[in-house]
Protein backbone atom coordinates (compact mmCIF):
# COMPACT_ATOMS: atom_id res chain seq x y z
CA UNK A 1 0.00 0.00 0.00
CA UNK A 2 2.86 2.66 0.85
CA UNK A 3 4.55 1.68 -2.56
CA UNK A 4 1.45 2.62 -4.16
CA UNK A 5 0.75 5.93 -2.33
CA UNK A 6 4.94 6.51 -2.81
CA UNK A 7 4.76 5.97 -6.68
CA UNK A 8 1.15 8.23 -6.95
CA UNK A 9 3.17 10.99 -5.71
CA UNK A 10 5.93 10.75 -7.44
CA UNK A 11 3.88 10.26 -10.79
CA UNK A 12 2.08 13.48 -9.18
CA UNK A 13 5.02 15.43 -9.12
CA UNK A 14 7.05 14.74 -12.19
CA UNK A 15 5.57 16.87 -14.49
CA UNK A 16 6.86 19.87 -12.05
CA UNK A 17 9.86 18.70 -12.33
CA UNK A 18 9.81 19.00 -16.10
CA UNK A 19 8.06 22.56 -15.72
CA UNK A 20 11.00 23.79 -14.29
CA UNK A 21 13.57 23.41 -16.98
CA UNK A 22 12.11 25.60 -20.11
CA UNK A 23 14.22 25.30 -22.97
CA UNK A 24 16.63 23.30 -20.37
CA UNK A 25 17.81 25.54 -18.56
CA UNK A 26 16.77 26.08 -14.48
CA UNK A 27 16.93 28.56 -11.90
CA UNK A 28 20.55 29.54 -10.44
CA UNK A 29 22.34 28.17 -13.48
CA UNK A 30 26.16 29.79 -13.57
CA UNK A 31 27.82 30.42 -17.18
CA UNK A 32 29.48 26.94 -16.64
CA UNK A 33 26.08 25.04 -16.31
CA UNK A 34 24.74 27.15 -18.83
CA UNK A 35 27.17 26.05 -21.64
CA UNK A 36 26.90 22.18 -20.40
CA UNK A 37 23.18 22.70 -21.08
CA UNK A 38 23.76 24.37 -24.60
CA UNK A 39 26.00 21.20 -26.03
CA UNK A 40 28.62 23.01 -25.08
CA UNK A 41 28.69 25.72 -26.83
CA UNK A 42 29.55 28.71 -24.70
CA UNK A 43 27.40 31.46 -23.92
CA UNK A 44 28.19 34.99 -25.47
CA UNK A 45 28.47 38.53 -23.87
CA UNK A 46 26.03 40.76 -24.94
CA UNK A 47 25.58 43.43 -22.19
CA UNK A 48 25.95 43.30 -18.56
CA UNK A 49 24.35 39.95 -16.83
CA UNK A 50 23.01 39.51 -20.63
CA UNK A 51 24.45 36.52 -22.79
CA UNK A 52 23.17 34.91 -25.71
CA UNK A 53 23.17 30.97 -26.23
CA UNK A 54 22.21 28.03 -28.85
CA UNK A 55 20.14 25.98 -25.89
CA UNK A 56 20.06 22.53 -26.64
CA UNK A 57 16.25 22.55 -26.71
CA UNK A 58 14.56 24.62 -29.26
CA UNK A 59 10.97 25.76 -30.17
CA UNK A 60 10.29 26.40 -34.10
CA UNK A 61 8.79 29.87 -33.37
CA UNK A 62 11.77 31.39 -31.55
CA UNK A 63 15.11 32.32 -33.15
CA UNK A 64 17.18 34.39 -30.77
CA UNK A 65 17.64 33.04 -27.24
CA UNK A 66 19.25 34.94 -24.45
CA UNK A 67 19.77 34.59 -20.98
CA UNK A 68 20.22 36.79 -17.85
CA UNK A 69 23.10 35.79 -15.28
CA UNK A 70 23.68 37.19 -12.07
CA UNK A 71 26.90 36.47 -10.54
CA UNK A 72 25.86 35.98 -7.20
CA UNK A 73 22.05 34.53 -8.03
CA UNK A 74 22.88 32.74 -11.32
CA UNK A 75 20.12 32.42 -13.62
CA UNK A 76 17.54 34.79 -12.90
CA UNK A 77 15.28 35.15 -16.14
CA UNK A 78 15.37 33.73 -19.72
CA UNK A 79 14.39 35.69 -22.84
CA UNK A 80 13.35 34.38 -26.53
CA UNK A 81 12.57 36.28 -29.46
CA UNK A 82 10.83 35.36 -32.78
CA UNK A 83 13.34 36.31 -36.18
CA UNK A 84 11.23 39.80 -37.02
CA UNK A 85 7.88 39.40 -38.74
CA UNK A 86 6.57 41.50 -41.29
CA UNK A 87 2.86 42.17 -40.83
CA UNK A 88 -0.15 44.46 -42.58
CA UNK A 89 -1.19 47.37 -40.46
CA UNK A 90 -4.04 45.19 -38.81
CA UNK A 91 -1.05 42.71 -37.22
CA UNK A 92 -2.71 39.45 -38.67
CA UNK A 93 0.88 38.09 -39.37
CA UNK A 94 1.94 39.12 -35.77
CA UNK A 95 -1.68 38.15 -34.02
CA UNK A 96 -1.11 34.40 -35.97
CA UNK A 97 2.31 33.79 -34.71
CA UNK A 98 1.51 35.57 -30.59
CA UNK A 99 -1.78 32.59 -30.56
CA UNK A 100 0.73 29.91 -32.34
CA UNK A 101 3.38 30.52 -28.99
CA UNK A 102 0.53 31.17 -26.69
CA UNK A 103 -1.24 27.77 -27.49
CA UNK A 104 2.38 25.83 -27.38
CA UNK A 105 3.08 27.51 -24.03
CA UNK A 106 -0.80 27.02 -22.41
CA UNK A 107 -0.30 23.57 -23.19
CA UNK A 108 2.44 22.90 -20.33
CA UNK A 109 1.36 25.90 -17.88
CA UNK A 110 -2.19 26.29 -18.32
CA UNK A 111 -4.79 29.28 -18.91
CA UNK A 112 -2.85 32.60 -18.65
CA UNK A 113 -4.25 36.43 -17.89
CA UNK A 114 -4.50 38.23 -21.34
CA UNK A 115 -4.30 41.04 -21.95
CA UNK A 116 -5.06 43.69 -25.10
CA UNK A 117 -5.58 40.62 -27.46
CA UNK A 118 -8.15 38.32 -28.75
CA UNK A 119 -8.49 35.93 -31.40
CA UNK A 120 -11.80 36.72 -31.98
CA UNK A 121 -11.12 40.27 -32.50
CA UNK A 122 -12.71 42.71 -35.20
CA UNK A 123 -10.11 43.66 -38.10
CA UNK A 124 -8.97 47.34 -36.88
CA UNK A 125 -6.59 48.61 -39.74
CA UNK A 126 -4.65 50.70 -37.44
CA UNK A 127 -3.95 47.89 -34.92
CA UNK A 128 -0.17 48.35 -35.64
CA UNK A 129 0.41 52.02 -35.22
CA UNK A 130 -1.81 51.40 -32.05
CA UNK A 131 0.91 48.93 -30.86
CA UNK A 132 3.55 51.31 -32.35
CA UNK A 133 2.36 54.35 -29.93
CA UNK A 134 1.89 51.77 -26.74
CA UNK A 135 -1.63 52.74 -26.81
CA UNK A 136 -1.84 48.54 -26.16
CA UNK A 137 0.50 45.97 -24.77
CA UNK A 138 -0.51 42.75 -25.92
CA UNK A 139 0.55 40.28 -23.56
CA UNK A 140 0.03 36.61 -21.65
CA UNK A 141 1.10 36.40 -18.36
CA UNK A 142 1.50 33.11 -16.16
CA UNK A 143 2.01 33.90 -12.46
CA UNK A 144 3.39 31.66 -9.72
CA UNK A 145 0.57 33.13 -7.78
CA UNK A 146 -1.80 31.64 -9.69
CA UNK A 147 -0.38 28.11 -8.99
CA UNK A 148 -0.21 27.26 -12.76
CA UNK A 149 4.21 27.02 -12.69
CA UNK A 150 5.91 25.24 -11.21
CA UNK A 151 7.76 26.78 -7.86
CA UNK A 152 10.92 27.86 -9.50
CA UNK A 153 9.45 29.95 -12.30
CA UNK A 154 7.74 33.42 -10.45
CA UNK A 155 6.39 34.82 -14.08
CA UNK A 156 6.25 34.11 -17.65
CA UNK A 157 5.25 36.58 -19.93
CA UNK A 158 4.71 36.47 -23.80
CA UNK A 159 4.15 39.97 -25.51
CA UNK A 160 4.28 41.86 -29.08
CA UNK A 161 6.61 44.25 -29.65
CA UNK A 162 6.97 46.37 -33.06
CA UNK A 163 10.33 46.68 -34.38
CA UNK A 164 10.88 50.67 -33.90
CA UNK A 165 14.25 50.88 -36.16
CA UNK A 166 11.45 50.54 -38.74
CA UNK A 167 9.52 53.51 -37.87
CA UNK A 168 10.33 54.85 -41.16
CA UNK A 169 9.93 52.01 -43.03
CA UNK A 170 6.99 51.29 -45.88
CA UNK A 171 6.61 47.95 -44.03
CA UNK A 172 5.70 46.86 -40.45
CA UNK A 173 7.77 45.09 -38.26
CA UNK A 174 7.54 43.25 -35.04
CA UNK A 175 8.12 40.29 -33.04
CA UNK A 176 6.98 37.83 -30.70
CA UNK A 177 8.78 37.64 -26.93
CA UNK A 178 8.68 35.26 -24.36
CA UNK A 179 9.97 35.94 -20.99
CA UNK A 180 11.02 33.23 -18.08
CA UNK A 181 11.30 35.67 -14.21
CA UNK A 182 12.91 32.21 -12.26
CA UNK A 183 12.28 33.21 -8.34
CA UNK A 184 15.33 34.41 -7.38
CA UNK A 185 14.67 37.56 -10.21
CA UNK A 186 13.22 39.74 -7.67
CA UNK A 187 16.45 39.34 -5.64
CA UNK A 188 18.81 40.50 -8.19
CA UNK A 189 16.46 43.26 -8.73
CA UNK A 190 16.37 44.47 -5.44
CA UNK A 191 19.99 44.23 -4.82
CA UNK A 192 20.25 46.22 -8.24
CA UNK A 193 17.87 48.95 -6.58
CA UNK A 194 19.99 49.01 -3.47
CA UNK A 195 22.25 51.78 -5.50
CA UNK A 196 19.70 54.74 -5.49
Amino acid sequence: MKKIILTTIISLLFPLVIFSVPFGLKMGMNLEEIKFACNGIKPKFYERNIYFITPAKKHPLFETYGVFVDNKHGLYKLRVVTKEIITQDDGAELKSTFHSALKAISKTYGKPEIKDISPNEAIDDSWFNKLRNEKINPKATWRQRDKLLESALEKIELTIIPDDRNELSFCNIGAIVLNYYFLNASAVEDEQDEVF
